[in-house]
């Protein structure tokens, strides 16, 4: 069994290719009173029967209007590559609720704004992990500066990836027996994989709707790539009392969005796993 420093290690060292992969699938969801960024998250691109979506946490756009939801992509200029969404749903996102998931659905010309290499597809979501605990996960978002003198402007958001354990304990392809939230280890003071620094994590405003990628680093014949990432969670909350995050697994996710989308609904009868 690889012990979690050495993973971290690894993780370091396999950051660069994955950090850069991941931001342009990473959208920061800025909620903004008509002059200025009140609130913040992130979000992951996904295309879904030709429909642009944005994945997030359901407490991070519940309570405001579509009017004030502002996506802002994070490998260009801010100022020219943002929109507003046109609906959304979601599941929970109340104090107590283990249910913190929803969507935006984005007008279509995102797809051609963004870049199609933007968008996450369903043949990237792993819906019922196995050995995660063999393996590295990263949680990936955009929150607000941790280690810098924050601006006013949209550019102030900054990407964090840190690379860390997931007890495995779950067979998650029996049905019934599949928890809604995933645990990750999250301690008080974590290293940054992109920049290598370690940062507090007393207040990770904007994590919340990051995804938790698992990197299938064991698969990769010789050279590792990014895009053996398969995403497997959303983050939702920091405990700060048992150094964990909470997430809910990108299953409910999609039973989220076979509500609407039947494409979503095969894949949910059709369990596989890793």
């Amino acid at each position: 069994m690889v012990s979690p420093e050495t993973k971290r290690q690894i993780a370091t060292q396999v950051s660069n290719i994955l950090s850069g992969h991941l931001n342009k699938l990473s959208p920061v969801i800025a909620i903004h009173d008509g002059e200025k960024i009140i609130d913040n998250g992130t979000g992951i691109f996904l295309l879904v029967e030709d429909t642009p979506i944005v994945l997030t946490a359901a407490h991070v756009i519940k309570n405001h209007s579509n009017e004030k939801i502002h996506i802002i992509a994070t490998f260009t200029p801010s100022d020219y590559l943002s929109i507003t969404p046109v609906d959304k749903d979601f599941w929970g996102g109340g104090m107590g609720n283990p249910l913190d998931i929803g969507y935006l659905i984005l007008p279509k010309d995102c797809i051609e704004k963004f870049g199609i290499d933007s968008f996450l597809t369903l043949d990237r979501i792993e819906l019922y992990p196995k050995r995660l605990s063999t393996d590295l996960v990263f949680f990936y978002g955009m929150p607000d500066v941790l280690y810098d003198q924050p601006s006013e402007r949209e550019d102030r958001f900054r990407p964090f990836m840190y690379g860390g354990c997931v007890n495995d304990d779950t067979d998650w392809t029996k049905p019934g027996k599949r928890q809604v939230v995933l645990t990750m280890d999250y301690p008080y003071r974590v290293r940054d994989t992109i920049t290598g620094r370690d940062v507090m994590t007393y207040n990770p405003i904007g994590m919340s709707g990051g995804g938790i990628w698992r990197s299938y680093i064991n698969r990769a014949p010789s050279i590792y790539t990014a895009d053996l990432s398969k995403l497997i969670a959303i983050g939702t909350e920091w405990i700060e009392s048992t150094g964990t995050i909470k997430a809910n697994r990108i299953e409910i996710a999609m039973q989220l969005l076979s509500l609407g989308f039947p494409s979503v609904k095969e894949i949910l009868n059709c369990p596989t796993s890793g």
